[in-house]
């Protein structure tokens, strides 16, 4: 009886450890997958994740104007963290977005402001 218990036992624990082993094995795959969808991601010409970025945002949004600094941290680089400001605005403009610039704090309460709107439909 002790030896039937002691190879139940050990049985238990071989199939416990294989379930582990198993788990972790595919908590590393989908970490690498992660890694990989992220890097796929960057290296994906900037005027298509800008269109793929501005097709997620509501119009209601967009009709408001986009500050080209919101668009620049969500549009990660493939060198660095964000992109360049004169990339983006170029790849909105190639989308046909257009610049409007608010000089005066009467129609900004910031000062000067810069915002980019869709082209008319």
């Amino acid at each position: 009886m002790n030896q039937n218990h002691l190879s139940g036992f050990l049985a238990d624990l071989v199939t416990d450890s294989s379930a582990a082993i198993r788990a972790a094995e595919q908590a590393r795959r989908a970490e690498q997958d992660k890694q990989h969808t992220t890097w796929k991601e960057r290296l994906t010409p900037l005027d298509q994740r800008l269109a793929k970025l501005l097709a997620a945002i509501p119009e209601s949004i967009k009709a408001e104007g986009l500050s080209i600094d919101a668009l620049r941290v969500q549009l990660a680089g493939r060198f660095a963290q964000t992109s360049r400001a004169c990339d983006v605005a170029a790849a909105l403009r190639k989308l046909g977005w257009t610049r409007k610039r608010c000089w005066r704090g009467d129609e900004s309460p910031q000062g000067f402001r810069a915002t980019w709107h869709p082209p008319c439909k």
